[in-house]
């Protein structure tokens, strides 16, 4: 496949799809903050603005589906008003100066995203994209390569199967006319892109959120959804934190165990190795958690 293929395709398939990948992450935590007792700080938003702000932020989406990016801002403004903890729009105010080419704006959201914790493999893959874009328009590419190695090796470390950052390493190579190393970039991105895997960790990453925001020591096992008596994969990655939350970490292993042969050994290696789950990892823990894979960084 050509390289301005890849282009046009990677562009919808892997900066959108996260963006609304991240919306959800973050909806999905902002309303459990609302939700979640102990959290006052967040007791002063309303159900209502939440909503309201989910529903902007979803007006933000469909503008820039369309390239109407001043309307997205917009949007996203208003969704701030409405809820100004709303978990990753720092994120997603950050992709929209982008596409506005507004480069100062957009690295000072994603720099605040990356200073919460909040979508931090997305938010170091943008960095070294804007990096990237300034780096085009005033042709010093090569002055930019040590940035954006770093970058991206931050990203890949943060979250290992996020596609973004090896499409931004794709672009940097074909920008400097590397274009065999640029379309192995772009396939190491497509691997990254199934579907299935994509959803699945996504729906991880919230349901983990969520479980970590309303711990409490009363709170029962938590009961898996089952789907003619067989947990999905998800329910029991779901289940292992639940037992790691109260320390019952024989239950967690057989949870994982029994998961690790029912989806891909990258899916599970990056589960384990992402952020969100290695909150329950912390400690003396028999569950060893594979090395992420070594992370890719320009070449010269």
């Amino acid at each position: 496949m050509s390289l301005q293929k890849f282009r046009l395709a990677f562009y919808g398939i892997i900066v959108l799809v996260v963006a609304v990948a991240a919306f959800f992450v973050g909806a999905f935590v902002s309303k459990k903050r609302v939700e979640a007792k102990a959290a006052t700080a967040y007791l002063a938003v309303s159900p209502e603005e939440v909503e309201a702000s989910r529903g902007f932020v979803a007006a933000a989406l469909a503008s820039r589906f369309i390239s109407e990016h001043p309307a997205a801002l917009e949007s996203l403004r208003r969704a701030r008003d409405q809820n100004p903890s709303m978990t990753g729009l720092d994120y997603q105010l950050a992709l929209t100066y982008l596409d506005l080419a507004d480069f100062d704006s957009a690295a000072g959201a994603a720099q605040r995203s990356v200073a919460k914790s909040e979508e931090l493999g997305n938010a170091y893959a943008l960095l070294a994209l804007i990096a990237l874009e300034r780096a085009r328009q005033i042709d010093s590419l090569e002055l930019a390569r040590e940035q954006i190695a770093r970058l991206v090796k931050e990203s890949t470390e943060a979250a290992p199967l996020n596609p973004m950052p090896y499409y931004v390493l794709a672009e940097f190579y074909r920008a400097v006319g590397q274009s065999e190393l640029a379309l192995g970039a772009y396939n190491q991105a497509l691997l990254r892109s199934s579907k299935s895997d994509g959803l699945m960790i996504v729906m991880v990453k919230a349901g983990l959120s969520g479980l970590l925001l309303n711990q409490s020591s009363q709170n029962s096992p938590l009961q898996l959804n089952m789907i003619s008596g067989v947990a999905p994969p998800e329910q029991l990655f779901f289940g292992a934190a639940d037992a790691l939350l109260r320390g019952d970490k024989g239950q967690a292993n057989d949870y994982l165990e029994e998961v690790k042969g029912r989806i891909s050994k990258e899916t599970y290696k990056a589960i384990l190795s992402d952020p969100f789950f290695q909150d329950y990892l912390s400690g003396a823990s028999p569950i060893q958690v594979p090395e992420p894979e070594t992370s890719p960084s320009p070449q010269g």
